[in-house]
């Protein structure tokens, strides 16, 4: 898979140095992740092949729990934020957003 990582914010620093084995997961996870399809209902071109972030979202869980990353709640503090998070650990929290397939490029920019 062609993977290409832009940072917001320049964590880097801090992604290589204090949490460098949970950012090693990340990207081992993504690096070992199939490209997931299924077949499209939409008019027009049913069966044809789109993203398929269900597949996407039940990769990213079932491979990263292995390594000890869990749901999580917000803090009520933090509400205004949501209610919980995809992924945390050590520190690290990750959200893992993919809508349906019009919106792919906007979930990975």
């Amino acid at each position: 898979m062609d993977i290409r990582i832009a940072d917001f914010n320049n964590p880097d620093a801090i992604l290589t140095t204090t949490h460098a084995q949970e950012w090693g997961q990340v990207l081992t996870t993504i690096e070992s992740m199939p490209l997931h399809l299924k077949a499209s209902d939409q008019d027009g071109r049913q069966g044809s092949l789109i993203f398929d972030p269900v597949g996407t979202n039940a990769y990213l869980k079932a491979s990263l729990a292995t390594s000890g990353w869990l749901a999580t709640k917000i803090a009520p503090d933090y509400a205004f934020l949501g209610i919980d998070v995809d992924f945390a650990k050590s520190g690290v929290i990750l959200e893992a957003q993919f809508s349906n397939y019009p919106f792919l490029l906007n979930n990975l920019i």
